[in-house]
């Protein structure tokens, strides 16, 4: 099967760029997968064997950048997809026509079975857009959650015109794969139809240990970022528990809009014995190895992959109550969850963790994460293809 993935940009530090080389590095064990990447970024940061992946990179003009950042911000403010005639020409007015023939043609002369805008709402709707034109099974991945995609906060405007316009175009793929149940039901709320796929990880090829407590360590992996993350959650939840037990202290590891605000808050707690910040490593395992909790604080998200990475290491989590951490934590012997946004909870649950059977949620954890292999969620991959197939 010849399988092209057309991303925004699959070389940075990301989420989304780590779950993309992921899979097509998997999948081209068995399958002849392409990379359609849409700007210019040498650094091959998670070493994909790009002789066996075939690269192609082709990005949009300066002009074609400016005007679509003017589109962006039209839509903020005028009701365009109420008309008929914009949803139908859509493509032809975010993409120049020379861009939009550079992608089909490659396409086609590539003769592909499957085609995927792999890297979220925007390449998903292009490949909508140009499906007609393309001899190939087409399918959207979306990396993010419907509640942030489709924001309510961000104007009525902004909602309607996202939403009628990924009605429209999302439609015209095969399908498309969301990260949960929940964004499934969501979207087929909306009329749009999807399927849902878990994200996945390469399990580590050593066996773990199982965590007993006897680090008396938490960590946090993630970016510093309050609205979304939700590290003021995870600094003043610490602070009441360390109020309470002074043995454990928590290691923060990532980058962000509200560094300072974390060191600030650490000095005013009296935390810096207890807190400390590290910048962002490529290689968390490591420091997964030598933790007994993982704090997840979001207070928004589309799947989470950093749990299922913890658990892999045998390290149970303790997570803010979202749709996701329901499906993928909640009964299954794996940790514990608190309530969205509270830091109270948050400390009362830690209280709890610190004082639990870790051993046996380490153990549940190491066993329950083999559902997320990505030899198995390739699977999962295979057989939407071929069920769409036919």
């Amino acid at each position: 099967m010849k399988i092209c993935f057309v991303v925004w940009s699959v070389f940075g530090a990301g989420g989304i760029s780590r779950m993309v080389s992921l899979l097509s590095s998997e999948l081209s064990k068995e399958h002849d997968v392409s990379i359609l990447c849409l700007k210019q970024n040498p650094e091959n940061y998670y070493n994909m064997d790009l002789e066996k992946i075939h690269m192609h990179v082709y990005e949009q003009s300066l002009p074609g950048k400016v005007w679509r950042e003017i589109l962006n911000r039209i839509e903020k403010y005028i009701p365009l997809y109420n008309f008929d005639i914009v949803n139908r020409n859509y493509i032809r007015l975010r993409y120049p026509y020379l861009f939009r023939k550079h992608i089909i043609n490659y396409i086609n002369e590539n003769d592909f079975d499957i085609v995927i805008g792999a890297s979220g709402l925007g390449e998903a709707t292009l490949i909508g857009g140009i499906s007609n034109k393309i001899r190939a099974k087409t399918f959207g991945w979306l990396h993010t959650t419907f509640d942030l995609y489709f924001n309510m906060q961000k104007g009525k405007t902004y909602y309607n015109n996202i939403l009628i316009r990924s009605r429209y175009y999302l439609n015209k793929l095969d399908n498309c794969v969301v990260l949960s149940n929940y964004d499934q039901h969501k979207f087929l709320m909306e009329q749009i139809k999807t399927c849902a796929i878990y994200n996945s990880i390469q399990l580590p090829s050593k066996e773990n240990i199982v965590h007993d407590g006897s680090y008396k360590r938490m960590i946090y992996a993630g970016v510093l970022n309050r609205h979304i993350k939700g590290v003021d959650v995870l600094i003043d939840g610490f602070r009441i528990f360390a109020d309470k037990n002074y043995e454990w202290r928590l290691d923060i590891y990532g980058e962000g809009p509200d560094r300072d605000f974390l060191e600030q808050k650490i000095i005013e707690y009296n935390l810096s014995e207890k807190v400390s910040i590290h910048p962002y490593t490529a290689h968390i395992e490591s420091e997964f190895a030598q933790s007994d909790l993982l704090l997840f604080t979001s207070r928004i998200e589309g799947f989470g992959v950093v749990m299922v990475e913890a658990m892999s290491m045998g390290v149970p989590v303790v997570a803010s109550d979202l749709p996701i951490t329901r499906e993928i934590i909640k009964d299954k012997g794996v940790g514990w969850i608190f309530e969205n946004g509270n830091p109270e909870d948050l400390a009362e649950k830690l209280l709890e963790a610190a004082n639990s059977n870790l051993k046996q949620y380490s153990f549940n954890a190491l066993n329950y994460v083999n559902s997320f292999s990505v030899e198995r969620i390739a699977k999962e991959w295979i057989k939407q293809f071929e069920f769409d197939k036919n």
